[in-house]
């Protein structure tokens, strides 16, 4: 009985983590969160779907491009 609650609450510990902790530059620690694209083939809707990255910069910029500080 006792490795279910623990196995339970690992598991709501890691559901908890990926769900609210997103990846972004503010972040000083912790797990790297990678997500890729839907894959699209012929004969779907949006099939010629493009990049949403456009400049070489937005491949690594975690958040960092849309973030307004004022200096």
């Amino acid at each position: 009985m006792g490795w279910r609650r623990v196995e339970g609450r690992v598991a709501y510990a890691c559901t908890y983590y990926f769900k609210y902790n997103e990846n972004s530059w503010l972040a000083k620690m912790g797990w790297r969160r990678v997500e890729g694209r839907v894959a699209v083939v012929e004969g779907d809707p949006e099939y010629p779907k493009l990049s949403e990255r456009l400049q070489g910069a937005d491949y690594a910029s975690k958040g960092f491009n849309n973030m307004k500080l004022n200096l």
